[in-house]
């Protein structure tokens, strides 16, 4: 599988199972009115929308400088809001995690709108810190999973552990390449199959759950 091919697979993918993931919140909030469970239904239908901006990027190359913007710090968004609603279980810090999140989520719909206004994404230094954001909340995530796992030892904790491990491999794995162009192609291919199994983990994940 060429790398353009895979990268297209992983973005299909992603979109097919956050907005999966998206929509079962939408019908399962009204009944349990988890704020935890909102602010992963947010987080992923924002990471449906840089899915759909990595793919047009990855197929039109003029739009791919401008719209890598909102890719990664879409992403970033929405995987650090991920691993703060699971660090205080407080009602009263989760609403203030979701208004901050609505209000996250606005700036960067903005952000899509206005990106072919926005000059070139800068170089790969701010690809590694972004890219290292997203790898450090991934990898959080997964600890936490791990941890509840201990615990509970329930299939939906193995699941999600898993599921973000292997994000945060793909997230490291894209950082990797900045590091030794040599083997960029073989990092980047690395990095869209372990996020590939990270997203159909977490579509595991929540069917189980």
């Amino acid at each position: 599988m060429n790398n353009l091919l895979l990268s297209n697979t992983l973005d299909a993918t992603t979109i097919l199972v956050c907005l999966f993931i998206t929509a079962r919140v939408c019908f399962v909030y009204p009944k349990v009115l988890s704020l935890r469970i909102l602010v992963l239904g947010l987080a992923l239908g924002t990471i449906t929308l840089t899915a759909i901006a990595d793919l047009v990027s990855t197929n039109v190359a003029s739009a791919a400088a401008h719209l890598e913007w909102f890719l990664y710090i879409g992403q970033m968004a929405a995987f650090l809001y991920i691993l703060l609603s699971l660090v205080n279980d407080s009602e009263a810090y989760l609403h203030r995690l979701v208004r901050s999140q609505v209000l996250v989520a606005i700036l960067l719909v903005c952000l899509l709108l206005f990106s072919f206004t926005l000059p070139p994404f800068p170089g790969n230094i701010i690809r590694e810190i972004l890219g290292m954001a997203r790898f450090v909340a991934c990898i959080g995530i997964g600890f936490y999973y791990i941890f509840g796992l201990m615990k509970r030892q329930t299939r939906f904790s193995l699941l999600m552990a898993v599921s973000f491990l292997a994000l945060a491999i793909g997230y490291q794995m894209d950082v990797q390449q900045y590091f030794v162009p040599l083997y960029t192609e073989l990092f980047d291919s690395a990095g869209d199959i372990s996020r590939l199994l990270g997203f159909l983990a977490l579509l595991g994940a929540i069917l189980v759950g």
